[in-house]
């Protein structure tokens, strides 16, 4: 794929569009490093200017953070007119991303690292960008409930977002094509009727948890909620009602918690996808049960996704590699299913396709509104169905 960086003005200029520079510098890095890893001085590098001379146009590095989001959110939000047909605003939103191929991490991860409010403030611009989705959508189709509308319009900015998520290249034309592919496929999902209200659980008896796992359950809730750095392994101690000395009894530091935490849970699931890929059943049904499995463990499980998205790079190195090759190895399974189903389909491709699924029921699982409607299970199966080619 064809991509053009704006190229770094030589030092001691000053051209008319720094504080763009400035911007599209700061996207690419907190994108590729992580806010908490990018300093002042990195940005004003990437622009030839001096520290000094950047805080002429932002106040400090969250600052600066808040507006790149939020110039990001805007360069999708001006390709989008809601008098336009869904049909052509598909590919008009795949080039947008292309173009911001950063977006869904600098909104999913990096935004995390602001001030609720200000976080707030991002969320708001979203939220505009997805009304416009949604009234092309309610055009579209007309007879799809509100509830239906917003859970698909979610999906597909969701969906075009994730390429922020892997690195595939493909001819800038090619790629096009298969975002504006995807969303149709979203969009166009027949979504499963939503079902009657459940009745009322009774009450589940739950034995005992070990102090370790309680303090691992109560670490997940509070890392997702507040972020690694601002919880102390005291805060977890005491939700769990114990002492913070006693903690280190279990856990000799925050980081050995936090490994715990996420380690528990890729284990769960690679444990559940090779017991399926060990039944040696057809591509399709593999793929169905494989996507199933996910759904099941991750929407209960929110929290810890939200920290395996946020938090993976405050783990130690060692425990970093292992996550990460373990996100892979899954991956590559289920490209690997997808291409056996679809032959015709080249790898980068169906791992475009791949990730966008992943992502999809990632962000679906954290959404509160969208997590909370009755039969969203059954309507994110029918989705992802859609966009790999399986039955539901």
């Amino acid at each position: 794929m064809d991509t053009v960086e704006s190229a770094a003005p030589k030092r001691g200029t000053r051209p008319r569009n720094r504080r763009a520079l400035i911007l599209e510098a700061a996207a690419r890095l907190f994108a590729r490093d992580g806010y908490p890893q990018v300093s002042i001085n990195d940005i004003a590098n990437a622009t030839a200017i001096t520290p000094p001379a950047l805080y002429r146009h932002f106040r400090g590095k969250d600052d600066l953070l808040y507006e790149t989001v939020a110039a990001e959110l805007l360069a999708v939000r001006q390709e989008l007119d809601a008098s336009r047909s869904w049909t052509e605003q598909r590919e008009r939103l795949a080039r947008v991303v292309l173009a911001h191929r950063g977006i869904g991490i600098l909104w999913q991860r990096e935004s995390r690292h602001l001030d609720p409010a200000r976080r707030n403030e991002l969320r708001v611009q979203l939220i505009e960008v997805e009304h416009i989705v949604a009234a092309q959508l309610r055009r579209h189709r007309p007879a799809l409930s509100d509830k239906d509308v917003d859970l698909l319009a979610w999906s597909a900015l969701t969906a075009a977002m994730s390429i922020s998520f892997q690195s595939v290249e493909l001819p800038y034309d090619d790629y096009v094509r298969l975002l504006a592919d995807i969303l149709r496929d979203v969009t166009d999902t027949e979504l499963p009727p939503a079902p009657d209200a459940a009745p009322p659980r009774r009450p589940i008896v739950v034995p005992s948890e070990a102090t370790a796992d309680r303090l691992v359950r109560a670490a997940l809730e509070l890392f997702a909620e507040r972020g690694f750095r601002s919880v102390s392994i005291n805060d977890v101690a005491a939700v769990v009602g114990i002492a913070g000395p006693s903690a280190y009894s279990h856990f000799d530091s925050k980081v050995a918690l936090l490994t715990a935490a996420m380690g528990d849970g890729a284990r769960i699931v690679i444990s559940k996808a090779d017991a399926i890929l060990d039944e040696g059943l057809a591509p399709s049904e593999t793929l169905r049960r494989l996507i199933r499995s996910l759904i099941d463990f991750v929407f209960p499980n929110h929290h810890l996704v939200e920290l395996i998205l946020s938090e993976t790079r405050s783990l130690d190195p060692e425990a970093q590699e292992t996550g990460i090759r373990l996100q892979r190895d899954y991956l590559r399974s289920l490209v690997r299913l997808l291409q056996e189903l679809r032959p015709d389909l080249p790898a980068g491709y169906a791992r475009v396709r791949v990730q966008a699924v992943i992502t999809l029921i990632n962000d679906i699982a954290r959404t509160n509104h969208l997590r909370s409607q009755p039969g969203v299970r059954e309507a994110t199966m029918a989705i992802a169905a859609s966009i790999l080619g399986f039955n539901a």
